[in-house]
């Protein structure tokens, strides 16, 4: 199943995937006879609801490092050989793997997915739009915590500017008082720091 109109089976082109290393080491559609007979099944469905489907294309998943692959792989190849159901397995193998599906018989043949441009453009659009509205959001936060900010400061100036209207004549009944007081007479001119005068 793929889910991309422009799908290809394709060994010859760079696009495929298949390095020069690959062509060196591994088995590979070396003439393309492989991918142009893939390419050739039958397939239907809708890459946008349901996928695209080749009917006669086996498509195997298998979990590595149980122990058990190789008796499970074959008892599929097994399996499909004698029923009439498919023609073809594919899998996708880790480079780590290629060996094993080698000995199982196995060869890498190429596959080009090309994404649909116009639905490429949509999940841009998409995508930025959802960047522009994090931003507007980060920009809105911004802005509110720099009046938020703004205000605090505003509050604690009017907080000093009441609270020294408030206290002055305060202190200055409370500094007229004691300098009445015969005790208090010789701290109220020492400045800081200095002795008292006698």
């Amino acid at each position: 199943t793929t889910w991309h109109k422009e799908f290809q089976w394709n060994s010859l082109v760079q696009e495929a995937g298949i390095s020069d290393d690959d062509k060196r080491l591994y088995k590979w559609d070396f003439d393309g006879s492989l991918a142009r007979a893939l390419a050739g099944q039958e397939r239907e469905g809708d890459p946008d609801e349901t996928g695209i489907v080749w009917n006669r294309v086996a498509e195997v998943s298998l979990m590595g490092a149980l122990g058990c692959g190789k008796q499970l792989l074959q008892f599929v190849i097994d399996e499909m050989e004698y029923g009439t159901e498919y023609d073809y397995i594919v899998l996708q193998a880790t480079d780590h793997a290629v060996s094993f599906y080698e000995k199982m018989g196995f060869v890498r043949v190429g596959a080009i997915a090309k994404p649909d441009r116009q639905q490429m453009a949509r999940q841009k659009e998409m995508v930025e739009q959802k960047l522009q509205a994090r931003a507007e959001v980060l920009e809105t936060r911004r802005h509110e915590r720099t009046q938020a900010v703004e205000h605090k400061r505003l509050a604690r100036r009017e907080a000093l500017r009441i609270l020294n209207e408030g206290w002055r004549p305060l202190v200055a009944e409370t500094l007229d008082h004691l300098e009445t007081l015969p005790a208090a007479a010789p701290y109220l001119h020492a400045g800081p720091g200095m002795p008292a005068q006698a």
